[in-house]
């Protein structure tokens, strides 16, 4: 890898930028799905690059033009070009292959940084800014430039796409206790109003509330991911994984007992579905007794999660570095959230895969205020990283079939795992 800084992972495609200004991507291969190892590089994109996101499934890079000092009060343009992830050219599907959006005015490209996510026809850029409180989240149809909606506010920490009309939000704002509370909130941006508007006077939301936490515990930061995998037809591979089997990462940092950890909370995307299935008229809130006890899994990873590499969930896999000693061999737990194969393996397993079906217990007066329980069924594997070139230094991604690991202490250096269907 480059030491350029920028890079993104997607849909089993890891890219980066050089300092040449020009884009490498790696196509990761996958010999059981029959997808060939490939690489590519664009150039000559005619303006200087903030940053960028893609979608494989739809030829698709989404490149954010570093913003350019505007003397206006308060808001300066973004430009957003969409252009063909294989050629670099304006993609063919988009009707203005530049879309123009007000940001707030900062004082350089670095106080912003930007969370792209795409999902058939649309777009969603989360502009997350340093010094300035309110950050905003657009979805756009990139297809006819139109905005769906924009979004603000301060608790607003990060975003993905559940559906074509539906996006889940991340917000850390106050409770009913004047305290920091995480909170994920569905939006059907479809009902929206398409004016910007705070996230506060969202009309058309449903909140899934977590259990409530100890009056000691500090939120810092809450992340969540949900890695897209090819819909039907958008790729010639074998076989995808269902919509509603894609794990959903919700990472909480939080600071208990003066030290920094890490609250991991994995469901399916069903286990979203089935509750907003089951509302009754009238209802917003969701209570963490609906969803949470057996539709979720609530880990606490031994090594924090790295806060720059972060694709650590693809499809329905989970992947995490085991805390060890300098001196020990590296290791990395994969657990895999996709009920079917568990339930079917269960009479019959495989070796070297452990099946965790018993719950987990977080007791009262701890992290949460009273007694937790979550017992979504898991499998976990752990690799054993022996080649000498594997440190303490590392931080561990994935995507269906590989996982990458990454050398931090002499970032970007990058080593990838080409696993095999019973590896990932």
């Amino acid at each position: 890898m480059s030491r350029a800084g920028l890079w993104e992972l997607c849909s089993g495609v890891l890219a980066q930028n050089n300092p040449d200004k020009s884009l490498t991507f790696h196509r990761l291969p996958s010999l059981y799905r029959s997808i060939e190892e490939k690489e590519w590089t664009l150039e000559g994109f005619g303006f200087p690059l903030r940053d960028f996101g893609m979608d494989p499934s739809q030829d698709l890079l989404v490149l954010v033009e570093a913003s350019r000092r505007i003397d206006t009060d308060t808001e300066q343009p973004c430009r957003i070009h969409l252009r063909s992830l294989s050629t670099g050219k304006p993609h063919s599907m988009a009707q203005n292959p530049v879309i123009i959006c007000d940001v707030q005015k900062v004082n350089s490209p670095r106080d912003i940084s930007h969370t792209i996510q795409v999902l058939a026809d649309f777009l969603g850029i989360l502009f997350s800014y340093s010094d300035v409180p309110e950050n905003e989240l657009y979805i756009w149809d990139w297809k006819t430039g139109m905005v769906e909606t924009s979004l603000m506010g301060d608790d607003v920490d990060s975003f993905v796409f559940m559906s074509r009309n539906e996006v889940m939000v991340a917000l850390l704002g106050v409770s009913l206790s004047e305290e920091l509370a995480p909170i994920l909130l569905t939006v059907d941006f479809k009902k929206e109003t398409r004016d910007k508007h705070l996230i506060a006077e969202v009309e058309h939301g449903i909140s899934f509330r977590y259990p409530r936490f100890h009056s000691q515990v500090g939120m810092v930061k809450f992340e969540i991911r949900l890695d897209p995998v090819p819909t039907l037809g958008s790729q010639k591979v074998p076989y995808y994984l269902a919509q509603n089997n894609r794990v959903f990462a919700a990472c909480l940092s939080i600071v208990h007992d003066n030290r920094l950890k890490t609250i991991m909370l994995l469901a399916p995307l069903s286990t979203f579905r089935s509750a907003l299935e089951d509302l009754t008229d009238d209802q917003i809130t969701v209570d963490w007794s609906a969803w949470g006890h057996t539709g979720a899994r609530v880990l606490t990873p031994g090594q924090n999660p790295s806060d720059v590499w972060v694709c650590y969930v693809s499809g329905s896999k989970y992947v995490a570095l085991r805390k060890m000693s300098r001196s020990a061999t590296p290791l990395v737990d994969v657990y895999d959230f996709y009920q079917p194969a568990l339930l079917r393996n269960l009479s019959k397993p495989i070796h070297g895969i452990d099946y965790v079906t018993s719950p987990n217990f977080f007791e009262a007066g701890d992290i949460f205020a009273e007694e937790v329980q979550t017992s979504l069924p898991y499998t976990l594997q752990t690799l054993h990283l022996t080649d000498s070139k594997f440190t303490q230094g590392m931080a561990v991604m994935c995507t269906e079939d590989n996982i990458i690991v990454v050398d931090v202490r002499n970032n970007p250096e990058s080593f990838i795992l080409h696993a095999s269907a019973h590896t990932l």
